[in-house]
């Protein structure tokens, strides 16, 4: 016991400690952020999509297109910032950008950006839908391979596992 100034014992110091902090979200480079950031975004554009089944909703990593008519576009805009809120995501209408084929000028209260020109359509015929669920049918085969190979690594390349991961092909949420 240690002496205190009055002549009384104090107690021992306590141990060191360890400390980690609790914090809310992912960092740059964190290896479970992308698959964290697409798994709420994928659950945000599932529900873009019910709540607007006349609208195309679809998304690659963190760029999302949605393709419809500019009266439901705005409503689906202010929808995806309510739910965005609830997975800790900011929707940025700085950011949006919207462009209208027929060249029309954007429609009263519009938020984001809107292009007139400088925009370039691209338009690629798939298939027959025999032809593309072949397609699909033949990823997810490989995907699935590859995804496999990765989980029989021994537990001893976990870092391993993650970063081939974190290397995939980013998911595709329609």
């Amino acid at each position: 016991m240690r002496q205190a100034a009055a002549g009384g014992e104090l107690p021992a110091p306590p141990p060191r400690r360890h400390v980690l902090r609790a914090e809310r979200g992912a960092h740059q480079g964190v290896p479970l952020g992308p698959p964290l950031h697409a798994a709420a975004l994928w659950l945000v554009l599932r529900r873009l999509s019910a709540e607007h089944p006349t609208l195309l909703v679809r998304a690659y990593h963190a760029d999302v297109v949605e393709v419809g008519a500019a009266p439901a576009l705005r409503t689906l805009l202010a929808n995806a910032g309510r739910l965005g809120v609830a997975i800790d995501a900011e929707l940025a209408p700085a950011k949006c950008v919207a462009w209208s084929p027929s060249g029309g000028s954007a429609p009263p209260g519009w938020a984001a950006a809107w292009l007139t020109e400088g925009v370039q359509q691209f338009s690629v015929l798939l298939g027959t839908p025999d032809f593309v669920s072949a397609a699909v049918r033949a990823l997810v085969g490989e995907q699935r391979r590859l995804t496999e190979a990765i989980a029989s690594l021994p537990p001893s390349a976990l870092q391993t596992q993650l970063l081939l991961l974190r290397l995939c092909t980013g998911p595709r949420a329609n």
